[in-house]
């Protein structure tokens, strides 16, 4: 608790069981400079602390200080349609369980 999410089982979530694909062309890059690049499409970028989503080339993120266009990218994910797929099945499978 406080500590945030392992890395490791962040990416066992996105690849493993969502079926995203890592964009390792984005690793190292400022989060500006990739924004720029990715004007189509949603991913989920990871910087040293933090992460946050980028769609559609905006970012959205509750904590503006941690993902400013200056931003070192670690790690980034696109969201393919298998991952939409398989969220929407877990979110109908949460409101039955009335969660």
């Amino acid at each position: 608790m406080g500590r945030g999410t392992e890395v490791e089982l962040s990416r066992r979530l996105y690849e493993d069981v969502l079926g995203m694909k890592r964009v390792t062309l984005a690793e190292g890059m400022l989060l500006g400079d990739f924004a720029d690049l990715a004007r189509t499409g949603s991913f989920i970028i990871h910087s040293r602390t933090h992460a946050f989503a980028l769609v559609e080339g905006v970012v959205h993120d509750w904590e503006a200080r941690t993902s400013h266009p200056r931003t070192k990218i670690e790690a980034a994910w696109k969201v393919t349609d298998l991952a939409r797929g398989k969220m929407r099945k877990m979110e109908g499978l949460m409101k039955e369980l009335g969660a």
